[in-house]
């Protein structure tokens, strides 16, 4: 089913925090200024990302292309700190996917066929082939570096930005983020094994409580050659409202 598809690359565009004591990387592209001990910039990057005391959700619209289908959605995105976080997509005010996630296990609810996909993370792994769990999909969803225990890394700066450089077992990493603040603008990740890549823009940073967030994103998303942009908008958030988490 072409929607059940597109329902699902969409998730994926969604779906695809401190870091250990790095080496740096020997080669590091671009002209910027390399900086001598990164673990200092990695750590204020991870402590300028997005957090929360008990609940947070955000909401709003989103289009997807690959070039040959375009898609329009409304999401909704509910979120317990570090225990559970919920996903709904509507097409045209109608459900399509619900999904719920917790550290060990990821549940995928398709209303329109009443498929029900119930599993731990090696079930999003088989749709998205790249090696998600909790920690990476949380930040992700929050604008946050994703944290994927890098083994080697670098970071360069130039008058305005740093530019982070992570490499581990399973993926490549960059990410970009603004020197007077340090919040994520840009952020590259590629698994090693099967090349699909996700690079996301954060837009347009506004103060939620006492932090940034992106209200503007968009994600690019290469599998093997085959491309697809999500444009998201956020136009709500909450914060430590009560929650329900229906599925």
């Amino acid at each position: 089913m072409k929607f059940r598809v597109s329902a699902l690359i969409f998730l994926s565009g969604f779906l695809l925090s401190h870091c250990s004591a790095l080496a740096l990387v020997p080669l590091v592209p671009g002209s910027d200024s390399l900086i001598s001990r990164p673990d200092s910039i990695l750590t204020l990057v991870d402590e300028s990302g997005f957090r929360f005391d008990s609940t947070f959700s955000f909401r709003g619209s989103a289009s997807y292309n690959d070039g040959e289908r375009q898609q329009a959605f409304a999401f909704s995105v509910r979120m317990r700190k570090d225990s559970v976080t919920w996903l709904s997509l509507n097409v045209a005010g109608i459900e399509a996917v619900r999904a719920l996630f917790t550290r060990d296990s990821a549940r995928i609810y398709l209303p329109l066929n009443g498929e029900k996909l119930e599993g731990d993370y090696g079930l999003l792994r088989s749709y998205v082939q790249y090696p998600l769990d909790f920690s990476t999909l949380n930040n992700l969803l929050l604008g946050n570096l994703v944290n994927n225990r890098p083994t080697s890394g670098a970071v360069t700066e130039n008058d305005t930005a740093y530019t982070i450089f992570l490499e581990s077992a399973v993926t490549y990493q960059q990410a970009t983020s603004l020197k007077k603040n340090y919040r994520l603008l840009t952020q590259l990740l590629k698994d090693k094994i099967s090349l699909r890549e996700l690079r996301a823009t954060f837009d347009r940073q506004e103060m939620v409580g006492e932090a940034l967030f992106s209200l503007f994103r968009n994600y690019e998303l290469n599998a093997g050659g085959n491309k697809a942009t999500i444009a998201v908008k956020v136009n709500r958030t909450e914060l430590n409202k009560t929650l329900n988490f229906p599925f």
